[in-house]
């Protein structure tokens, strides 16, 4: 089994429905999953609240799920992380300054995509992921691949509950503590807040960004 794990930047466009136009963003969406072969049809995107006590929801969806999320008409279930079990469906996550983590356990054949922000971390939302990967695939960590998306930056986003830490500094910790080998992890070290060329959201609130945008995380599992 091989897997795509692929992240958006401004020159892709803005995926998200609230920071832009709806046919401007589902344009960037559709362009961007087909330069992979993917389709809407064939995709799920991870929907987020912060209207809650509780970040580290997740679920196993199978192929009833396709295409959820993709258009707005669709009720989509509230979750901060999914998981597949089959290839060929595509798991989608906006992003602006968190932090996107693929987990793939090839012992199982099975393909998370985890969003892990100040609010999930503080919740120790990587070690979560992991142990909900444990719980229902008895998932062995040291043979768990990870890839993480760009990020905030210390300097502009700290974690105050967490010794101000940034993203990045306390996702390594959290992926020591779960037992993932290091090694196996690939990190994108671009920081969001200070590079042009992705949409940051700190950056626009504080006034230093002129154009607020979202790009995206997309990870499928596909037979060799």
């Amino acid at each position: 089994m091989k897997v795509l794990v692929a992240v958006s930047d401004k020159s892709d466009g803005d995926m998200s429905i609230t920071s832009s136009d709806i046919k401007s963003a589902y344009d960037a969406q559709y362009q961007f999953l087909k330069r992979y072969a993917i389709t809407r049809d064939q995709t799920t995107k991870i929907n987020l609240s912060y209207d809650s006590d509780n970040f580290c929801r997740y679920a196993i969806i199978d192929d009833n799920s396709k295409g959820l999320g993709m258009s707005p008409s669709n009720n989509t279930p509230i979750y901060d992380g999914l998981v597949v079990t089959r290839p060929n469906h595509a798991l989608f996550l906006l992003l602006a300054d968190c932090i996107g983590a693929v987990i793939y356990d090839p012992d199982n054949k099975i393909l998370m995509l985890s969003h892990l922000g100040r609010h999930s971390l503080e919740q120790d939302g990587f070690v979560q992921s992991v142990e909900f990967l444990k719980t229902h695939f008895k998932s062995n960590p040291t043979s768990l691949k990870v890839w993480l998306s760009p990020a905030a930056g210390r300097d502009a986003y700290p974690i105050y509950n967490l010794g101000n830490k940034g993203l990045k500094e306390v996702i390594f910790e959290q992926i020591e503590r779960s037992g993932v080998m290091i090694n196996n992890v690939k990190d994108n070290q671009t920081e969001t807040t200070s590079d042009p060329n992705y949409f940051s959201h700190t950056m626009y609130v504080k006034g230093q960004q002129d154009t607020d945008g979202r790009q995206v995380m997309v990870t499928m599992m596909f037979e060799d």
